[in-house]
């Protein structure tokens, strides 16, 4: 019997785990423990992307900057780097996963808080239907929509949202709503 990571899930696939661990035929790799093999398989990213606010021109917001880590060491450096300077504001924040793990996305301004700021495509930045939770920050509300370009349907985010719930791996853009 061979497991393959993702196919069998629940109690089934947690019996069928430790038979194959017991009895060696797991597709593990000799002295791959299964955190490593699901770091492997899960590459880590933390990006911060600087925006300008939305202009009369323009119904989006521009990309003026944009830094992404594959190593979460220098994901951190940077971030503490980042927001140690005053003139950073944190517009909005999702992650891959609930309870704000894996993989995230940081939306900033050097321009303050007020002002509207939106991201109208993730699968530029590949990460359509991904966020598993979110923050908004600066006392801003932020609409998370289903579809690209603010469209379908939506939730508020005001704070932090360990949970997407109904929106989780379901969202596709955002925009501020206040």
């Amino acid at each position: 019997m061979t497991v393959h990571r993702g196919y069998r899930r629940g109690l089934f696939g947690l019996i069928t785990l430790a038979l194959a661990l017991l009895f060696g035929t797991s597709d593990l790799s000799p002295g791959l423990s299964i955190g490593a093999r699901a770091a492997q398989e899960e590459p880590f990213q933390a990006c911060f992307i600087e925006l300008a606010p939305h202009t009369d021109e323009s119904d989006t917001s521009r990309v003026l900057a944009e830094n992404c880590f594959d190593d979460p060491e220098s994901a951190a450096d940077f971030s503490v780097n980042l927001h140690a300077r005053d003139s950073v504001y944190v517009i909005f924040t999702i992650w891959e996963h609930a309870n704000f793990g894996g993989s995230s996305y940081e939306w900033y301004s050097t321009s303050g808080c007020s002002g509207d700021y939106g991201y109208d495509d993730f699968n530029v930045i590949g990460w359509n239907d991904r966020a598993g939770s979110a923050r908004s920050a600066c006392g801003r509300t932020v609409n998370l929509w289903e579809h690209t370009y603010q469209m379908g349907a939506s939730v508020l985010i005001n704070g932090y949202h360990s949970s997407l719930g109904v929106m989780n791996d379901q969202s596709s853009s955002w925009d501020t709503a206040n």
